[in-house]
């Protein structure tokens, strides 16, 4: 979805590419539940609750592809739609092969665990409702197949690559893991009442809104839609078990010894053990409780009068239940060293110093203006030379650092002066391997450059 506005400058598509998931994911969630309620204000509440949840609040500041939740409801629409046919449509075929393909080209880690969300959500639909069943069955088999290009396309390099990652720990994963308090407890930065209740703002938020659980229990009285309602409680309640990690935690700091099925999946399942933030699969029980609060407050304006005024009511306490406040801007823009870079037309690689430095999200925008090589990634899958070089350089000014940094190429070193208390004798080793001063801050204590 970003490719289009990649063109408009990398600032600017930025923000264009997060306001526009904004949009989609409420209008899409809006159009998925008035189609199915019949009830604008019931779209509408879903919609709002799902675009504007504290979890995407919480990663909007650098996570632009989990933001890319706008694919979700078209999707899982076009899998409920399949389970209403008695007879063969191209429709939700092709809406769903689209769907996924886009989850796909949007994170790895939605796709993966979209894949796995919708064969509970699935197999609970076709439980309830197996008539017509080989023709579900073929729809299913088919949105596959005509959801294989693009999920090719998208999954291709990771799976080029997957094998030179090493597994996760059951430590990092227990980190990543969610506590059943983070579903409930109001978000750390709720203007009213949040502060200190999720161990991680970002990744830990994920507030399902008891605003959309109330109005999700009334869903159960709607007979009509039996079916989907029951799906949409299953495949929530076991987007939380994979959420909650390898054993069941009732805060971070208090493990029991009571495992889940994640445990198993990380030891079994293929792939599994290369996620590491497993938290994420919060996000499929806020779509479905969002999706859940709309047929439950669709259902309960059947029995009350005035629905404008309830709709309003509703919003605005929704608005209160999940509004995080203003998020803080950033100023993005470039360093003198890398004015500097950007005007030195010699060829060879850059590394900032200390190399934690070379391992931060914001050298991919530094590199964009200085254009210079840059040894250094951030990823939570670092390569196999990044594994290999991080224990060395992270012992600057060892000789062996100087030997990896010959090896790479590097022909300017960016150090930050602050960073060591004997910075006199850092630059005096950095002159005896040949590396001369360049440039000079205006603040003794800020980046300098040495070329060699």
């Amino acid at each position: 979805m970003t490719i289009p506005f990649c063109f408009l400058g990398g600032i600017l598509g930025y923000n264009i590419s997060l306001i526009v998931s904004f949009v989609l994911s409420g209008v899409l969630t809006y159009a998925v539940t008035k189609h199915l309620t019949g009830n604008p204000w019931s779209g509408w509440l879903a919609g709002i609750a799902f675009a504007f949840t504290p979890y995407r609040m919480a990663h909007l500041m650098g996570h632009l592809n989990l933001m890319g939740t706008q694919w979700f409801p078209i999707y899982f629409w076009a899998l409920c739609q399949i389970n209403q046919r008695k007879q063969w449509s191209w429709k939700p075929v092709l809406v769903g092969a689209l769907g996924i393909g886009l989850i796909a080209l949007t994170s790895a880690y939605y796709f993966y665990m979209t894949v796995l969300i919708s064969v509970v959500f699935v197999t609970t639909l076709l439980l309830l409702d197996y008539t017509a069943l080989r023709t579900k069955l073929f729809m299913l088999g088919m949105l596959v197949i005509f959801s294989l290009p693009l999920v090719g396309m998208a999954m291709w390099p990771f799976l080029g690559v997957s094998g030179n990652y090493v597994p996760r720990s059951l430590n990092e994963v227990r980190f990543w893991s969610a506590s059943p308090l983070d579903f409930i407890m109001p978000p750390t930065k709720h203007f009213l009442w949040g502060g200190g209740t999720a161990k991680l703002w970002v990744e830990s938020t994920l507030y399902l809104s008891w605003v959309m659980l109330v109005f999700a229990v009334a869903a159960v009285k709607d007979s009509q839609r039996r079916p989907l309602w029951i799906a949409l409680m299953v495949s929530s309640c076991f987007a939380i078990v994979l959420a909650l990690g390898v054993e069941l935690r009732w805060r971070h700091d208090n493990p029991t010894e009571i495992w889940l099925p994640g445990r198993w999946l990380f030891d079994h399942l293929p792939l599994y053990d290369r996620m590491r933030v497993w938290m994420r699969y919060g996000v499929f029980a806020i779509l479905f409780v969002s999706l859940l609060g709309g047929i439950g407050f669709a259902f309960w304006q059947t029995w009350v009068k005035h629905k404008t005024t309830w709709g309003m009511a509703a919003l605005l306490l929704l608005g209160v239940d999940i509004y995080t406040g203003i998020q803080p801007l950033s100023e993005v823009k470039p360093r003198a060293v890398d004015v500097w870079l950007a005007q030195q037309y010699t060829s060879g690689a850059v590394i900032e110093l200390p190399f934690d430095q070379a391992l931060v999200g914001q050298n991919a925008y530094y590199s964009l203006i200085h254009g210079k090589p840059t040894i250094g990634s951030f990823s939570s899958l670092p390569t196999p030379q990044l594994r290999r070089i991080i224990p060395v350089l992270a012992q600057f000014p060892s000789d062996d650092s100087f030997r990896v940094m010959s090896e790479l190429g590097v022909k300017w070193v960016v150090i930050s002066a602050s960073r060591y208390a004997d910075f006199e004798n850092v630059k005096i080793i950095l002159q005896e391997h040949g590396y001369s001063i360049s440039y000079v801050p205006e603040n003794p204590n800020g980046l300098w450059i040495f070329e060699r």
